[in-house]
């Protein structure tokens, strides 16, 4: 089963949408992509236990968004 909140053509997690967060060079990751990683890993865990996905969530468009 594929997990949610992760881009399978990608390969790559669905850590935010990329419309609500500007990136730019002087962003640090370590505010931002390192914890969001964590949490994303944490509830991935307890989805592969449980098959329900307990952390937050944004909607996702009916139009695919470009990653």
């Amino acid at each position: 089963t594929k997990p949610p909140h992760y881009y399978h053509k990608q390969d790559c997690l669905c850590l935010y949408k990329p419309k609500n967060f500007h990136w730019t060079e002087k962003t640090p990751i370590s505010n931002y992509i390192i914890p969001w990683t964590a949490c994303w890993i944490y509830f991935y865990e307890i989805w592969k236990e449980k098959k329900v996905w307990l952390g937050p969530e944004a909607t996702h468009d009916q139009n695919k968004e470009k990653v």
